[in-house]
């Protein structure tokens, strides 16, 4: 290698080696535009490597580069071992698991979703009348046992044409579709419950023009072996068979009254909030929690709601919802309550503290719930039906056609639902086919 003077480089053939630095007219230097540039001594603009300027034929011998690199050795590497052969395989198949539990779990959601609409769907739709049994006198409410499988109606027959033998309870077999025993209780018959745990059914009736009593009716004798004081004419109750319980809501006043079932004894007392004219009242004793709603004015959704301790009465919040009130109150399967007000079903988030209500097309009077299909069966005495309510989705799926519906009771077990009809004084049964 000898030195040229523009670097270092094998010398071209030739006597003359590299020809002297070129000279160009002004501004035609490759790459250089400023007028009258020259290159110093050693240096030159690219003709000087053999390049003629552009557009100029080229001159000189041809310049000769390096010689190639001889080609590169390929690098050895070495095998992957066992060990992390396994650590690279296993990552790989949790990077693809991952991506396939993502979409997977996307998938099951809305197939297991699709498939649970249509379960309910099927369900609702399969239902019919499987049976209508004579019962007493004008029934309005019902109750059912589901140790015996018997189902007892109120007949609350007032009015002329009627007296105190007609005011009975009626127990039926709904299995043999009849009615085989009728307990005398007197007087004008009003809300029921039954406690199957502490074996007593208890009803309302009328003592006196301005007083009301709850009758203890024992389920073994079937016959009426106590009361329970009241404090006015009326008044409502709601029964916790878990706990073994029994609330009264007074329609005067601003007390609720917790009664021990077993023993019939005052258990404690509960100061209410707001107005005396409560909306409604449940008893949730799985979870321990009592509710109530009442009126805090004159205008229709000014009502607040109530939770208590169902064990000592104590209130835990208190809250405005936006509904026209509650009344047949009950739960679904989450705990919250579910009530009715005319056109109206109001469902109340506990937890969230709200409540709303969604606008049915016909008037409600009475409800029950079955928790596995999360549907609310609700009469209409008036258009001579039961519609099927989705409270979840806030919609009715249909309805079944009955005489003047009152009272309704669902058997969960079977998923049969038992309506009280008055003025046809009968009880029908609701179910699938083979239920």
């Amino acid at each position: 290698m000898t030195g040229t003077p523009y670097g270092y480089g094998p010398q071209p053939p030739g006597p003359g080696g590299y020809p002297p630095p070129a000279r160009y007219p002004e501004g035609q230097y490759p790459g250089y535009s400023q007028p009258g540039y020259q290159a110093p001594p050693g240096y030159g603009p690219p003709g000087a490597y053999g390049q003629p300027p552009f557009g100029q034929p080229p001159f000189g011998p041809p310049m000769y580069g390096p010689p190639p690199r001889p080609p590169r050795k390929p690098k050895e590497r070495k095998p992957l071992s066992p060990k992390l052969k396994k650590r690279l395989i296993a990552g790989a198949a949790v990077v693809v698991v991952i991506a396939l539990a993502a979409g997977g779990i996307a998938f099951w959601r809305n197939y297991t979703a699709e498939r649970e609409a249509k379960r309910i769907t099927d369900f609702a739709n399969g239902l019919q009348v499987l049976a209508v049994i004579p019962v007493g006198k004008r029934p309005h409410g019902v109750v059912y046992d589901p140790g015996t499988g018997l189902v007892y109606t109120v007949s609350g027959a007032t009015g002329t044409g009627y007296d105190d033998s007609e005011k009975t309870i009626s127990v039926v077999d709904v299995n043999a579709q009849s009615v085989v025993a009728t307990i005398p209780v007197g007087g004008d018959l009003g809300a029921v419950g039954i406690d199957p745990g502490a074996g007593s059914l208890f009803v309302t009736h009328a003592t006196g023009a301005n007083s009301t009593e709850i009758a203890v009716i024992d389920l073994k004798t079937r016959s009426v072996v106590g009361s329970i004081a009241t404090s006015g004419r009326w008044d409502d109750f709601v029964v916790d068979a878990v706990n073994h319980q029994l609330w009264v809501v007074p329609r005067s006043g601003n007390t609720l009254s917790v009664v021990d079932t077993n023993t019939r004894q005052p258990l404690f007392t509960v100061p209410t909030s707001g107005d005396a004219s409560f909306d409604g009242i449940g008893v949730d004793g799985e979870r321990h929690r009592a509710y109530y709603s009442y009126s805090t004015g004159s205008g229709s959704y000014n009502t607040a709601f109530t939770v208590l301790d169902s064990t000592s009465g104590e209130e835990i919040a208190d809250f405005p919802i936006d509904c026209r009130g509650l009344s047949a109150m009950i739960f679904d399967g989450a705990g919250n309550p579910i009530g009715l007000s005319g056109s109206n079903m109001c469902v109340v988030d506990v937890a969230g503290r709200s409540g709303n209500d969604f606008y049915l097309p016909r008037d409600l009077f009475y409800q029950a719930y079955d928790p596995e299909y999360g549907l609310m069966f609700a009469t209409n005495p008036y258009a001579n039906v039961v519609t099927i309510v989705q409270p979840a989705q806030q919609r009715s799926l249909r309805t079944i056609d009955t005489t003047d519906p009152l009272g309704v009771v669902v058997d969960t077990a079977q998923h049969r639902i038992y309506v009280a009809n008055n003025k046809s004084s009968t009880l029908t049964i609701i179910g699938t086919p083979g239920s």
